[in-house]
């Protein structure tokens, strides 16, 4: 997903993926930010979406699912992050889903 950087997926064994959030290109706004406030950007777009991840040390977000969680409730987080990495200027243009 554009604006997403560092997911292993190869790596994630858990409910647990942990990503950082850059911008695809250096004239995108997300590019002049530093890499904290860009994440506590993204945070906040997501959390005024309804969804939480969490802000983790070394640039880092957590996303986190529990027991519950269901395939159909993922696809709308995936459209929120899609949204919220729109919205701090880290994906560029909107991406037809």
């Amino acid at each position: 997903m554009p604006g997403v950087v560092d997911l292993d997926v190869a790596r994630v064994r858990t409910n647990f993926v942990f990503f950082r959030v850059r911008a695809v290109r250096d004239d995108l706004p997300a590019a002049a930010l530093a890499p904290r406030e860009l994440r506590a950007r993204f945070l906040a777009a997501l959390e005024r979406a309804g969804v939480l991840f969490i802000d983790y040390p070394h640039d880092q977000v957590r996303a986190v699912t529990h027991f519950g969680i269901e395939v159909t409730d993922v696809e709308p987080i995936v459209h929120a992050v899609r949204d919220a990495l729109v919205e701090v200027g880290a994906a560029g243009l909107p991406v037809a889903a």
